[in-house]
């Protein structure tokens, strides 16, 4: 409980935040989250997060190895810094998110359908003709096709994440305070007790206005010749809301899974037991929620 342990090494300032691009990456154990940043032109499989949501990101996940760090040599006032300031650079990220999803471009045509682009012969300026003209100009058709890379992304378009894999970077984000908060519970004294109960509500929290903000989002109408389908990118799943947000139940999962087990093996104070159960309470919420918003799809077959 006691060791933040990270499962990527983290960058400097990098611009990138290692989760899966669905949004939910997979959940540290108690102590700890998801490691997020990894180095520019590293793993390809891992998204280019935009400057505004990513330095807030790896920021965040620095000081919450720092606080971890910190409990464990007993340096409790420095946990407390550290704590606050994760809690801040959390609450950047998703603002930086929140703009990241208000400035996004259009989606792209449907696949298969080129794009034609009317061309007509123009007259050069001060240009005139001595003798008739054979025959007309005539205004041509010239088809376009913006080619696409297999799996990929539209050539010369931005190589920055989208706004469903950014988001599912804060949300990302937004666990693994929450699970380092629940793994510092148990030694903490005041006034890193308080702190600690602080990032743990405020991640919660954070996570129910990005779930009921998202939710608010109008959704987009599906190509009129084929349903809405999401692409595959590096192996994860991308491109709709209902992918971001159904990739958040694991992380759910994990989290109540970590109080469970947390209240099972290790004698907590009254006060210590009831902020695990509240967490536990709201989580449950949650889940309800993001169901009732995004209804997992009907079983195959």
């Amino acid at each position: 409980m006691k060791h933040l342990r990270a499962a990527l090494p983290l960058a400097l300032v990098a611009g990138l935040i290692s989760v899966t691009a669905a949004g939910a990456a997979s959940s540290a154990s108690s102590g700890g989250g998801p490691a997020i940043a990894h180095v520019a032109g590293g793993d390809v499989t891992t998204p280019l997060y935009p400057a505004i949501v990513n330095v807030r990101l790896v920021r965040a996940q620095s000081l919450l190895q720092q606080a971890a760090k910190y409990e464990d040599l007993g340096d409790y006032p420095n946990a407390v810094i550290a704590l606050t300031a994760a809690r801040s650079n959390m609450t950047k990220a998703w603002t930086g998110a929140q703009y990241v999803i208000q400035t996004a471009p259009p989606p792209p045509p449907p696949a298969g359908r080129p794009t034609v682009v009317r061309k007509a012969k123009a007259k050069k300026a001060g240009v005139h003709r001595t003798r008739p003209v054979a025959r007309k100009a005539r205004v041509r058709s010239v088809r376009v096709v913006r080619a696409r890379v297999s799996g990929g992304a539209i050539p010369g378009a931005s190589p920055y994440a989208d706004q469903y894999t950014t988001a599912a970077a804060v949300l990302s984000l937004q666990h693994a305070v929450a699970t380092t908060a629940m793994g510092m519970i148990d030694n903490a004294s005041e006034p890193l007790l308080t702190a600690v109960s602080k990032n743990l509500f405020a991640a919660l929290n954070a996570r129910d206005a990005a779930v009921a903000y998202i939710h608010s989002l109008p959704v987009p109408p599906p190509p009129a010749d084929r349903p809405t389908r999401a692409r595959a990118s590096g192996g994860a799943i991308v491109g709709t809301w209902d992918t971001t947000m159904r990739a958040v139940i694991p992380d759910l999962d994990d989290e109540m899974q970590q109080i469970d087990g947390v209240q099972a093996t290790i004698k907590l104070s009254p006060g210590r037991a009831r902020i695990l159960g509240l967490a536990e309470l709201q989580d449950l919420k949650t889940e309800r929620a993001i169901n009732t918003y995004w209804p997992p799809p009907p079983p195959a077959g």
